[in-house]
């Protein structure tokens, strides 16, 4: 009876080993890993996209509330150059006083307030004591310091009034 040769049987393991790892390398046989690998990059993908949605969704949120801001910001804006305009126009007409008789055009404030008890003219300031006149310059956000006299200058100057 013949003896198997365990140098060929060694030998074709190795060739069967060494072609078995080609197998891969058959495309019926590699449908599996490619198939793993789409849905892999698939899933990659779909992360991408979601992270993508969400930072449009944020994006779009803060050009919104950037809209919003600027609405208001413009708004604001208008109102005080509409407020700035009629004080600048109330300190035009104010500079033509030449009678301490003559009447006083009221400026509002930056928030477009008006004071309350507020001198009809030239002859009412000179006649101010000195905390009516710390009450007006403070509601104009004026300084409070010094004399009678230089507050009376100081508001008589934020009016536009030159008499004083």
């Amino acid at each position: 009876m013949a003896q198997p040769n365990f140098v060929n049987l060694t030998q074709a393991l190795g060739t069967v080993a060494q072609e078995l790892s080609n197998l891969q390398n058959i495309p019926a046989v590699n449908v599996a890993n490619q198939l793993q690998t789409i849905q892999t990059t698939l899933a990659n993908l779909q992360t991408t996209v979601t992270a993508l949605q969400t930072s449009v969704t944020n994006l779009q949120a803060g050009v919104t509330t950037l809209q919003t801001g600027q609405a208001t910001f413009q708004a604001t804006l208008q109102q005080n150059l509409t407020t700035l305009d009629m004080r600048n126009y109330a300190r035009t007409l104010n500079s033509r006083i030449f009678s301490d008789m003559d009447a006083i055009v009221l400026l509002p404030d930056l928030q477009n307030q008006y004071p309350a008890n507020f001198p009809a003219n030239v002859q009412q300031i000179r006649a101010l004591n000195v905390q009516a006149m710390d009450t007006l310059l403070n509601f104009y956000g004026l300084a409070t310091n010094g004399t009678l006299n230089n507050k009376r200058k100081r508001l008589s100057e934020y009016l536009g009034i030159k008499l004083l």
